[in-house]
């Protein structure tokens, strides 16, 4: 004899208690199921942004090398416009050069036929001609 025996009711208890863990079993194999399931459907979801992000690392791939060749040829571009700049320095600091010997140049001229014009020996048919290039030569000057 057990000591179960000397309870009464036990035997519907025992029932009852093997249905509530039946209830119990039930939900919980439920539950499990359903998680297993939920975890799927998150696995296919990463499985499928994985698959994208593979995509859009390639697509970043070849953008960086484009962007890579687009790069060199802007430094490509400025070291030929530094070259070029360079260039035009030299050229306006020879026009430079050349521009004050001219003025140079005018300059003594213009002292020429000022010394000439007061001259009195060029007073005469040529006079009118000689003033005329002074003022050429004068408005040019300026």
């Amino acid at each position: 004899m057990a000591v179960t025996d000397l309870i009464p009711g036990w035997a519907e208890a025992k029932l009852g208690l093997s249905i509530v863990l039946a209830v119990v079993i039930l939900a919980g194999v439920g539950f499990g199921v359903y998680k297993g399931y939920s975890l799927y459907e998150h696995y296919q979801q990463l499985e499928a942004d994985n698959a994208q992000l593979v995509i859009n690392n390639a697509t970043l791939k070849s953008n960086v090398t484009t962007l890579e060749g687009a790069n060199a040829t802007d430094a490509q571009t400025i070291e030929g416009l530094k070259a070029d700049h360079a260039a035009a320095e030299k050229v306006v600091g020879e026009l430079a050069k050349q521009a004050e010997q001219n003025r140079q140049a005018l300059a003594a001229t213009q002292a020429t036929l000022d010394k000439l014009a007061k001259d009195p020996k060029n007073n005469g048919v040529v006079a009118p001609d000689l003033r005329e290039t002074i003022r050429s030569i004068q408005g040019a000057s300026k």
